[in-house]
């Protein structure tokens, strides 16, 4: 078997309208698509014969739209839960500095948010989302509009990190993060 390595280009949304320090999560807050330079500047960053695929949040689906305008991105634009953000449950909508979040910075990898879910059920969603990626088997290559988590998730397994090191990771609205990924190609 040869090894194939396709290239994904793994883009955060634009900022949410209104919700500045908030903790957006699964909610589903609109994009703010008001700097069509920084829209424009991270679109010239991306191949032009790419699939494109996004998170089933609004935010991500209105900056892949806007995204997609730029790069002229013929084809279908996929949707997937799995490139959700980390649901955050009890906090969505609020500030960190409303909350008492004591105990989950003990792991905040492991630890789930009241009525929420862990960073570590991101990286499996993440990982099952790359595992289905069908450009894998063609060698086409992937725009993926999603969330800092899913984000973090994707470049850390690429790299081989534990998951305490992909939190640390920045991931700034608009930003492009190409994430190389092997997979083995039967002959």
């Amino acid at each position: 078997m040869d090894r194939l390595e396709i290239s994904t280009w793994w883009v955060r949304h634009a900022p949410v309208q209104d919700g500045a320090g908030q903790i957006a999560g699964w909610s589903d807050p609109s994009a703010d698509l008001t700097d069509v330079e920084a829209i424009s500047a991270a679109a010239a960053k991306l191949p032009k014969d790419a699939r494109w695929y996004c998170s089933s949040l609004k935010r991500a689906q209105e900056t892949a739209t806007a995204l997609r305008a730029f790069c002229a991105a013929a084809g279908p634009l996929i949707t997937s839960d799995l490139l959700r953000e980390q649901n955050f449950g009890a906090w969505e909508g609020k500030r960190w500095d409303e909350i008492d979040a004591g105990a989950f910075w003990q792991d905040p990898a492991n630890n789930s948010p009241p009525s929420g879910e862990s960073f570590a059920v991101v990286v499996r969603r993440t990982q099952e989302f790359i595992n289905d990626l069908p450009p894998r088997a063609s060698g086409a290559p992937a725009v993926v509009v999603t969330h800092a988590g899913p984000i973090r998730a994707a470049a850390g397994l690429a790299s081989g990190q534990p998951m305490a090191a992909m939190l640390i990771r920045p991931v700034v609205f608009l930003s492009v993060t190409e994430v190389r990924v092997r997979d083995m190609v039967p002959q």
